[in-house]
């Protein structure tokens, strides 16, 4: 494989332009002209491979972006959330939003230390405010695969389950345990933290009264809006005012509805399934924040383009390529038409001539001309083709000269012998 490093290049429909950064001198550009034709890959083939690589790029997108404007319409969804901050969902007519962390977590219910009285539903959830997901939003979250509980308390609570019951209990707004019954299910729980269950104790079995009561009196944790208790564990006492429990849910991103997988994709279809817009905006591929590759509205790609693809060309590329093949198609120039028997031949006169005075070859453009509008690789192969046949036919009347001169050599040869 070769690298070339060009300026940059724009392949279009039928020709490929090079705009070089600098020559040392003519025949080390026809070289590095050659060498290109030789070494790169199909216009449509490279565009072919592009939008190959790019079904392999660990994006995950989807028609949803979580706005006002284009709500979620599943838990899902928002499990590819890596910037926290209130997102919009509507889910079979439901709408509502609230906080989603960074790890695509939605926010159900939080309380501070110093509330008071049954936490009040709502389906506009902050990460700022006492409530909890109104109990008509609650039957809308299906697709849970994850329950958490944190605090910012002493003690750092962090409690994770995928208990189907749980789950369950969240959409049907009842509290985490029910009492002595669910001890191999608080066992579930997994973290920092203390979820115990070994009594029959509780008081309001609906979830925004009583979010989760272990172990009566002992040292589990207490999440009692309704009483106004909330600690990590009952040893340590209640959260300080500025303290807070909250309790999210997260749902596993499958390719289904309109989300798109990272682990790949079955039974896609093409026609209202795929990666791209619907509207007249381009669709912009970052690493790491920066923008690498932008698909116009048009369909023209550029890539390490600041802006605007180039609309001269289909494709634009801004940087190396490394590459093993280049096809360049649809050339209606080529020079095959030299060795036709009415085709002039120039005199290697003329030629002389004209090279003296314009240091390069007719028909090719000079290294200005290069550096300033680059190269139509197509035409300039065509050119060089050109050229290379008349060398041939050169070599060829001077081969047929030559014998003439070897003969006439060989006869005044002969005479000088016999005398």
């Amino acid at each position: 494989m070769i690298l070339f490093c060009l300026q940059d290049y724009h392949v279009g429909p039928s020709i490929l332009r090079v705009t070089a950064g600098s020559f040392v001198n003519k025949t080390l550009f026809k070289k590095q002209c050659i060498m290109f034709i030789r070494t790169m890959v199909t216009t449509r083939a490279f565009r072919n491979y592009c939008f190959g690589i790019l079904m392999l790029i660990p994006v995950a997108l989807s028609a949803q972006t979580g706005s006002a404007s284009s709500p979620f319409n599943s838990v899902g969804q928002a499990a590819a959330v890596t910037n926290a901050g209130i997102y919009y969902f509507s889910i079979d007519g439901v709408s509502f939003s609230t906080y989603v962390n960074n790890s695509g977590e939605l926010l159900v219910a939080m309380s501070y230390g110093n509330a008071t009285g049954v936490l009040v539903g709502t389906s506009a959830m902050t990460n700022t405010q006492s409530g909890i997901l109104s109990a008509t939003v609650l039957t809308k979250l299906s697709g849970i695969s994850l329950v958490r509980i944190t605090s910012n308390g002493s003690i750092g609570t962090n409690l994770t389950t995928t208990n189907a019951d749980v789950i369950e209990r969240i959409q049907s707004n009842q509290t985490l345990n029910h009492g002595s019954d669910d001890a191999v299910l608080n066992a579930s729980w997994v973290g920092t933290g203390n979820v115990i269950a070994n009594c029959g104790c509780n008081s309001s079995m609906v979830l925004a009264a009583n979010v989760i009561h272990c172990c009566c009196n002992g040292d589990g944790m207490h999440w009692i809006p309704e009483s106004n208790l909330y600690a990590e564990e009952l040893s340590a006492g209640s959260l300080p005012a500025t303290g807070y429990l909250r309790l999210w849910v997260r749902g596993t991103y499958t390719a289904s509805g309109s989300n798109w997988s990272l682990t790949g994709n079955a039974g896609s279809n093409p026609a209202t399934q795929f990666i791209g817009t619907t509207d007249a905006q381009p669709l912009v591929f970052k690493t790491n924040g920066v923008e690498q590759m932008r698909i116009g509205a048009d369909g023209y790609v550029g890539i390490g383009e600041p802006t605007t693809p180039n609309a001269e060309a289909k494709l634009a590329v801004k940087g190396a390529i490394y590459t093993t093949k280049l096809k360049v198609t649809a050339i209606s120039n080529w020079a095959d038409y030299v060795f036709a028997p009415d085709y002039k031949l120039p005199s290697l006169e003329s030629v002389e001539r004209y090279v003296q005075k314009n240091n390069h070859l007719p028909e090719i453009p000079s290294t200005s001309e290069v550096q300033k509008n680059g190269v139509d690789l197509g035409n300039s192969q065509a050119a060089l083709l050109k050229k290379v046949e008349e060398l041939t036919l050169y070599v060829i009347n001077l081969n047929k000269e030559l014998k003439v001169l070897k003969k006439k050599l060989y006869s005044i040869s002969a005479r000088q012998i016999k005398k």
